[in-house]
């Protein structure tokens, strides 16, 4: 048993390293990151599972609650590796086999995906969230692991922002070693992609949010006069843990000078649905007001101070809307003509060139909609049990936010974090950036573990003295 609990603990050690370190390879862009990426989350699984059976049952968190998200998922993936790897007749496969046999004048074996090797990377991907998901389903089964795991993303965030922030400062035209040939004049940090980074530091927000309201705001303090209210609020973010508070303004100013759009308005949205969603007592209210009254002022201050070019971009909104239009009409053919059985994943770019009018750009890699683009890639059916297991985690979510008085700040996040990314995803495709979907699935392993934790569900909102917050 001391053996397996160690090994455990390595495991957890290092797992939180894993997702710390995440986005320092360019968000997960670089053709070695996959590979990389599927054998560590593998060998993770691999020695957690080999200690698992030896661990005492206190240590033990259940799967039964997350078996539909699970089942669902695994279905689409499956089906996603059948169509890099499954052989079929050429009235099945994509037109585009048929053409390639005739013009190498030689038979060909036709898959369901026009790229089989981009296929299988997809799929190993979505394999490995669905690990990092488990494991942070498994670990977070102990609170005080839930913890540290969210304050190792939103500390990871910070730190990320923090570079992004000193790049732009300094004119800096190197990211870590390597020349900078992307995203001019735009925060991303180490992503090469300011959406991307956006919807990554919006994440690590809600994550300091979450921990933030861990905290309470005694009944008698807000009850004690207007003045009295704003010294405690004050307080409350200011003086105890107030590298949170700090961590969050840091991630809410680096998110404005991304200049992305859909990345503010993305943060905002999360933001507030998270508040509505947490704010389950007067005191978590008081706390939730005031803490969003603040992150709205420091973005209104960060926009007025440095953000004319995101204001800019706003009103640059309807030429790009009309392009977007353009490009959602030709997805939504090139659907219609696989609807069924998909392209494969990682396919759209190829498929795409086919269905490009002349008012678009020469080569377009993405959507610009996931949802769009998945349903081309994995075929409707497919895509729609992919979301339905993202569904089935909302449903996990709303359950527990209404069966619960108390640590509703648990199932908030998770209903949070499932907003944010299906209201970027609308627009772009920064949830296919490893490093963003990575964070994605650990922030629902772990808002899974705690919603679905019976010991929790019926804990009153009154919490021990040392999780309350004191004045003095």
């Amino acid at each position: 048993m001391t053996s397996a609990l160690f090994w455990n603990r390595s495991v957890f050690i290092l797992f939180t390293s894993g997702l710390v370190l995440a986005p320092l390879g360019f968000g997960g862009t670089p053709g070695w990151y996959t590979n990389a990426f599927a054998a560590i989350a593998g060998t993770f699984a691999l020695v957690w599972s080999m200690t698992a059976f030896a661990l005492p049952d206190g240590h033990r968190t259940p799967l039964r609650p997350v078996l539909a998200p699970i089942y669902l998922a695994g279905g689409a993936i499956i089906w996603c590796f059948l169509q890099a790897s499954l052989p079929v007749s050429g009235t099945v496969a994509p037109a585009a086999w048929n053409d390639a046999a005739r013009l190498l004048a030689q038979p060909v074996a036709p898959m369901l995906s026009l790229n089989p090797e981009a296929s299988l990377a997809g799929a190993i991907r979505l394999t490995g969230y669905g690990i990092v998901f488990l494991l942070c389903y498994l670990f977070a089964g102990n609170e005080t692991r839930a913890i540290r795991l969210l304050t190792s993303i939103a500390a990871a965030g910070a730190v990320y922002a923090i570079y992004g922030i000193l790049l732009e400062l300094t004119d800096s035209r190197f990211v870590l070693w390597f020349d900078r040939t992307f995203e001019p004049d735009n925060l991303s940090s180490t992503f090469p992609n300011r959406n991307a980074f956006a919807s990554y530091a919006t994440l690590c927000l809600l994550c300091c949010l979450a921990l933030i309201c861990r905290r309470q705001i005694r009944q008698g303090d807000v009850a004690s006069g207007g003045r009295q209210a704003i010294v405690v609020i004050a307080r409350y973010y200011f003086r105890r843990k107030g590298w949170l508070f700090y961590g969050t303004t840091i991630l809410a100013v680096a998110i404005v000078w991304t200049h992305s759009r859909a990345g503010l308005a993305t943060a905002l949205l999360a933001s507030l649905v998270f508040a509505v969603c947490a704010a389950g007592s007067v005191r978590r209210r008081w706390a939730a007001g005031g803490g969003g009254l603040l992150l709205v002022a420091g973005i209104v201050i960060t926009l007025a101070v440095a953000g004319n070019p995101t204001i800019d971009r706003f009103g640059k909104f309807q030429a790009a809307s009309a392009e977007r239009l353009e490009l959602y009409r030709l997805t939504i053919d090139a659907i219609s003509d696989r609807a069924l059985l998909g392209t494969g994943l990682g396919t759209f770019s190829d498929v795409f060139a086919a269905y490009r009018s002349a008012t678009l750009r020469p080569r377009i890699d993405f959507a610009h909609d996931s949802y769009l683009e998945n349903a081309l890639e994995m075929g409707l059916p497919a895509a729609i049990v992919f979301y339905c297991s993202l569904a089935a985690l909302f449903l996990i979510f709303l359950q527990a936010l209404v069966s619960r008085s108390g640590d509703r700040f648990y199932p908030a996040l998770g209903i949070a974090a499932l907003s944010a990314e299906g209201f970027h995803s609308l627009f772009d495709y920064a949830a296919q950036f490893p490093a963003v979907a990575i964070s994605l699935s650990a922030i629902l392993g772990i808002a899974a573990a705690q919603s679905a934790n019976p010991r929790l569900s019926g804990r009153p909102d009154s919490q021990p003295p040392e999780r309350r917050y004191r004045i003095a």
